[in-house]
């Protein structure tokens, strides 16, 4: 209610479009389009049509696509672009992104891998969940150490990426261990989102 007993009006379909034609918002939409570019490549690797260097492309657009994360964020706090639409837009794209990374990294191989179960089932159990508190406003937004998280993840699916495209396996081990690493600190950020949802349902 405001000051003179008036309840504000609640914002529409339209006032939330209007939000939408933002540089961040496109940043973000770009990175949604470069992961669905990314899941395409990675189902036709090994198609023959495509002439250039699938696994490559493939590396350089995850490459770009986590990159964009950190940019249409610092675009909107910069230059004061920060909108509703933009904060559910990046979280929805993030986890949609951090999917599409699982999907590429385990798909050359000859057969799914009991560790990429693993890892895809903390990983999108913690995203989900998560994403799910959010909208239902029980907790708050991300905090420093799980965009941290999601940073190092995403650099390490990156460099896996990049192992199948240069060879260089020493790629793959750092991706790999720091995917294990991560896990530990999934559960540890988890836990402190599950605590803050409980406190504030007032459940003790």
């Amino acid at each position: 209610m405001s000051s003179i007993g008036v309840r504000p009006a609640s914002r529409g379909v339209y006032d939330y479009l209007a939000e939408v034609p933002t540089i961040p918002n496109c940043v973000t939409g770009l990175r949604l389009a470069m992961t669905i570019a990314i899941v395409w490549l990675t189902a036709h690797v090994q198609a023959a049509w495509i002439p250039w260097d699938k696994s490559l492309t493939i590396a350089v657009l995850a490459t770009v696509a986590a990159a964009s994360d950190g940019i249409d964020g610092w675009l909107a706090r910069k230059f004061g672009w920060v909108t509703t639409v933009g904060k559910h837009l990046d979280q929805v794209t993030d986890y949609i992104l951090g999917a599409g990374l699982i999907y590429a990294i385990q798909f050359p191989l000859e057969k799914l891998q009991w560790f990429h179960v693993v890892i895809g089932t903390v990983i999108l159990t913690y995203a989900l969940t998560v994403g799910i508190l959010r909208l239902l406003r029980l907790t708050s937004d991300s905090s420093i150490m799980a965009k941290r998280l999601a940073g190092w993840q995403m650099g390490a699916g990156c460099g896996i990426l990049g192992s199948y495209a240069l060879g260089w396996d020493i790629l793959s081990y750092l991706g790999y261990t720091i995917l294990a690493v991560s896990m530990f600190v999934t559960v540890f950020c988890f836990k402190g989102y599950w605590q803050e949802a409980r406190q504030s349902l007032g459940v003790k």
